[in-house]
């Protein structure tokens, strides 16, 4: 009774093998009124046909739904209405992101490309091909040598030329401080893992900065900007819908 809402979201709070999906990120546990989502992912692009009516079963039960990624599964059905909103790392301000930052120790002040992916699917040699081919800074350095906390992370992207990475958050900080970026596919057994890159960067336009490996992006890719215009205005369009259902 302390709180008026609880709200489920993000990132794959609602996937299928989270084990405490049913009993907990459908907030079960509150009564209808107080039972919100937003941004809440499900990280694969559809819903398991065993577990179907489960779900729709348990949505039908929260006073709002809305999902970070659109699923055509629940587009058919008119019983369960949904909203389409942006993570939440969109909604705080770049400032505000800024004034958590932390400088790593290893940090020296020299122009270079940022690297932050989360497997071994590159390596080094094609990393020093791609920078040559497009005339970026040679200087690289990696997330993981030495590994950087979060607000270093921060840091790091907002001070990079370029960067180069295959994490969904990667991309959201890149876009948040207008970085040019390319993204690369995860190459893992679980493929839907891509399914959140590619919906996020087709809201944007930017499918063509996602791509299987690092020969196969354009030459233009490296320093081609993107409309900032289109992004602030679903920054603007998803801060409405929270302050809407929570008010």
């Amino acid at each position: 009774d302390t709180y008026d809402f609880f709200i489920a979201g993000s990132d794959v709070v609602w996937n299928p093998y989270n084990p405490f999906l049913f009993d907990v990120a459908f907030l079960s546990f509150v009564n209808k009124e107080r039972r919100l989502s937003f941004s809440a992912s499900l990280g694969c692009e559809n819903i398991p046909k065993f577990l179907f009516k489960k779900y729709v079963k348990n949505m039908k039960q929260m006073k709002n739904i809305s999902l970070r990624e659109s699923l055509w599964q629940l587009a058919e059905l008119k019983d369960v209405p949904f909203s389409v909103t942006l993570d939440p790392t969109f909604l705080v301000t770049p400032s505000t992101w800024i004034s958590h930052e932390l400088k790593p120790k290893a940090y020296t002040p020299k122009k270079f490309t940022f690297v932050h992916i989360l497997d071994n699917s590159v390596n080094e040699l094609d990393f020093d091909h791609f920078l040559d081919r497009h005339s970026l800074d040679k200087k690289l350095v990696f997330s993981n040598n030495p590994k950087l906390n979060a607000f270093e992370f921060i840091f790091m992207i907002r001070r990079s030329s370029f960067v180069i990475t295959n994490s969904y958050h990667g991309v959201i900080f890149s876009i948040i401080f207008n970085k040019k970026f390319i993204c690369l596919r995860r190459n893992t057994m679980y493929k839907e893992i891509n399914f959140r890159m590619v919906h996020l960067l087709s809201k944007f336009k930017m499918l063509y900065r996602l791509n299987y490996a690092l020969e196969d992006f354009s030459l233009n890719v490296s320093s081609e900007g993107y409309d900032r215009s289109s992004i602030d205005k679903q920054i603007k369009k998803s801060l409405l819908y929270l302050k809407q259902i929570t008010n």
